[in-house]
Order: structure tokens, then sequence, then C-alpha cells
């Protein structure tokens, strides 16, 4: 990847957290988050092919799964960091 992208993509992930970050304190909340989680969820979803899947895989577990995996610090804020590291390789 050249720098110019690179840049790119980091000022989109930037530009996203801020897009999220409803109360400007550097960090997302769970809600926050969920509402985040919840545009990805749907997007990811109408590429899902089975209906079965679907109904199995909510809203609500994929904000749950990913808030707990992306908290790495366990104190119920994502940092840009931590919300970065998911979307730096999509």
């Amino acid at each position: 990847m050249d720098a110019i992208t690179k840049s790119n993509k980091e000022e989109t992930i930037r530009e996203a957290f801020n897009q999220y970050d409803k109360d400007k304190s550097g960090t997302l909340n769970r809600e926050e988050f969920a509402l985040f989680a919840n545009d990805l969820f749907n997007i990811i979803k109408e590429g899902m092919d089975s209906a079965e899947l679907q109904e199995k895989f909510t809203p609500k577990h994929f904000t749950e799964t990913m808030f707990s995996r992306l908290d790495t610090h366990h104190n119920g804020k994502i940092t840009y960091d931590e919300f970065r590291s998911v979307l730096q390789n999509i």
C-alpha cells in the first residue's frame, strides 16, 4: 500500500470514528459504538446468503461481541486505536 493510499485510509477511519463519537470525548461508549456496529452489521448482512444465518446473527449479538473484543482496556470505552484496529484491514 503506498503512502497516499495509507494516508487516505487513515483519514477515512478517523472521520468515521469522529462521526460516531457524538459527545466528542475521544472514545466511543457502548451507545455510540452500537450506532457504528449497527451500520456495519447492515452492510455485512446484505452480503450474507443464508436466511438462517441472518436470523441467528443479530445486531445486538454482533455489537456486544465486537465491543468486548475491541475494549482491550476493559473500561467500557473504545479508543481510536482500538477502533482503528478493526477497520485498518478492511
